[in-house]
């Protein structure tokens, strides 16, 4: 709520009752004292008009006293009175303080000296007007006072009244808007409920027909498609069981072609097996020659190529061929080579010890052994070398090897020892 709405509203209308019944009770203390007063100026001027009394000389200095003033009313009866004049406005005051008044009392000032009176002299008798005018300026100035302190009095009064009942307001206010949030919100709780549970009511039942129908469909595509297929299958069965005579005959000549062309492989096999024998035989018959007279030579081997080697040497050779980059050493010596290597062995040449080389190398000096190849003229294996390597020493240092020797065009010879 906002600030403004805290701040206590005068209603125009209570304030004017209220002021309104004020105004009546002072004026009729007005009234009541003017009467008074009038009550007390008549027997003066009664006795002026009456003249001297009897027995009294009218020219006699001495001044007679004026009649006394009517009593007032008795203590109670003036009580009663005082307590009209107050002016109390029930439902102002609280109840514990019934003896603490908006209004205090009011008495008039009354004439406690009155004027001496010469008999005779009428025009003499009479009571000064300033008194009584001086009793209705004081009246009116009390009842200015207590009608300005009233309002005042009701001014507080009525703010306590009306901030009390603005917080009684705000409070029912906040207690209503809580009640009425609350039932809101039990509202909307009970309509969410509703809402969720008709929802997955209609999704159930939205779901159960999706799935009949889809059920529907995929039964009546599935038996239209077994149907097709099984059209299909017949056709295809049709066709095997045609075509299956014709793949008889092709299989039948197939088998008959491939025996043919393996009896005609084993007769060839023969025959160069045969051939390969001699050819072997007669390899090492000259092998034989050119050891015996290598041996008789006591001069520097003669630098031959490794084609040619395999002619003069008795003992397995390899041929060994660089196909990556020769570089010279720090001192010009000691070539280091980088790259593909290929070594090459006729079949005669035992595959052990092409196989004892190849471990050597891989394991001791970090060649990668890339791939190898075997026919039946000749046997191959082909190497990688990362880093620079002094090849020629690391395979005159291999134990299998006895010699190792060099060509013009970078091919080497590698000679094994014969063994035992």
């Amino acid at each position: 709520m906002a600030k403004a709405d805290t701040e206590p509203q005068f209603k125009p209308d209570e304030f004017s009752r209220i002021f309104d019944e004020y105004r009546a009770k002072i004026e009729e203390i007005t009234r009541r004292t003017e009467r008074k007063l009038q009550s007390l100026d008549a027997p003066l001027e009664a006795a002026v008009t009456a003249g001297p009394l009897a027995g009294e000389d009218a020219g006699s200095p001495e001044e007679t006293a004026a009649p006394a003033p009517p009593e007032p009313a008795d203590d109670t009866s003036r009580d009663e009175e005082e307590d009209d004049e107050a002016g109390v406005i029930p439902g102002l005051m609280d109840e514990d303080d019934e003896a603490d008044t908006i209004m205090p009392s009011f008495e008039p000032p009354v004439l406690l000296k009155r004027p001496i009176v010469k008999p005779g002299r009428q025009d003499r008798a009479k009571p000064p007007p300033e008194e009584s005018a001086e009793i209705l300026y004081e009246a009116r100035k009390q009842a200015k006072r207590i009608i300005d302190e009233a309002e005042e009095r009701v001014k507080k009064e009525a703010r306590k009244k009306t901030q009390s009942q603005v917080d009684k307001i705000i409070d029912r206010a906040k207690k209503e808007a809580e009640d009425i949030v609350a039932r809101a919100r039990q509202s909307t709780e009970k309509d969410r409920n509703d809402a969720i549970t008709t929802s997955k009511r209609e999704a159930e039942q939205l779901i159960k027909e999706i799935t009949e129908k889809a059920r529907l469909e995929t039964q009546s595509r599935s038996s239209q498609a077994i149907a097709d297929a099984r059209e299909k299958a017949q056709k295809i069965m049709a066709d095997i069981i045609a075509s299956s005579t014709e793949i008889s005959r092709f299989i039948t000549e197939i088998v008959e072609r491939a025996r043919k062309t393996i009896g005609e492989f084993e007769t060839r096999l023969q025959t160069e097996t045969g051939d390969l024998a001699k050819v072997i035989e007669e390899t090492q018959v000259k092998l034989e020659e050119i050891a015996a007279a290598a041996r008789e030579e006591e001069t520097n081997p003669v630098i031959a190529n490794p084609a040619k080697i395999k002619e003069v040497y008795k003992n397995p050779t390899l041929a060994l061929h660089f196909l990556g980059q020769r570089t010279n050493g720090k001192n010009g010596n000691h070539a280091l080579f980088t790259g593909q290597v290929e070594m090459k062995s006729s079949s005669a040449v035992d595959y052990q010890y092409l196989k004892n080389l190849k471990k050597y190398l891989v394991n001791n000096h970090g060649v990668k052994y890339l791939q190898e190849y075997a026919s039946e003229k000749e046997m191959s294996v082909l190497f990688d070398i990362k880093e620079p390597l002094p090849l020629l020493d690391i395979l005159r240092n291999v134990p299998l090897v006895e010699e190792v020797i060099t060509g013009a065009d970078d091919d080497v010879c590698i000679i094994f020892k014969n063994p035992a």
